[in-house]
């Protein structure tokens, strides 16, 4: 069933959490986060090669395909040379060749856009990074006073999500590492 929103219903079967506990934990981890910029962009440096490291593989096969690319560059000079030359059976060797080695080039560029596509879509530029970092220190600078819809607004900025299982709140925002926050409540909170 869909409810407000566009927002699913279901069921949970997870105990009772009071949500007043559970939204300081998060304020107070995204302030944490907020209020110590340094620490912010050393997770966000961390972040980012992750991401980076994620991508090692297309950025080798990229360099591959470029190199088989300037390969087949050359080698079309070398058959355009003795194309020149080339009559009857040879000529038509050649041109099955060329045919052969512009369907090879053509795959070998579909490629190398798809790859650079891919590598283009990197998250957590360093432009991202500094962003970010400069925008913590704005919001740190007014963040002490701030009320409940600016606490929503930022946790909105960062993405956050809440999932709570077995008792214990996980906090994602939007570095890739989620953060575990382990809320250890007394029986009588939970009912």
């Amino acid at each position: 069933m869909v409810g407000l929103a566009g927002v699913v219903e279901c069921s949970c079967f997870e105990r009772y959490m009071p949500a007043e506990v559970l939204e300081a934990a998060v304020w107070d981890h995204i302030l944490m986060v907020i209020k110590y910029p340094e620490e912010f962009e050393r997770k966000l440096r961390e972040a980012q090669k992750t991401e980076l490291d994620a991508f090692d593989p297309q950025r080798e096969e990229l360099a591959t395909v470029k190199e088989m690319l300037t390969d087949a560059e050359a080698k079309a000079v070398s058959i355009v040379a003795a194309l020149e030359k080339a009559r009857g059976i040879v000529e038509k060797t050649l041109q099955e060749k060329i045919d052969e080695l512009n369907a090879r080039y053509e795959a070998l560029d579909a490629r190398r856009l798809v790859l650079e596509d891919i590598l283009a879509r990197r998250r957590l530029t360093d432009e991202v990074i500094l962003a970010a970092v400069r925008y913590a220190e704005d919001i740190a600078k007014g963040i002490d006073n701030a009320n409940s819809k600016t606490k929503r607004e930022i946790l909105d900025v960062f993405d956050a999500k809440v999932t709570v299982k077995d008792g214990i709140a996980t906090l994602s925002y939007s570095l890739p590492t989620p953060v575990s926050i382990e809320l250890h409540l007394s029986l009588c909170a939970l009912n």
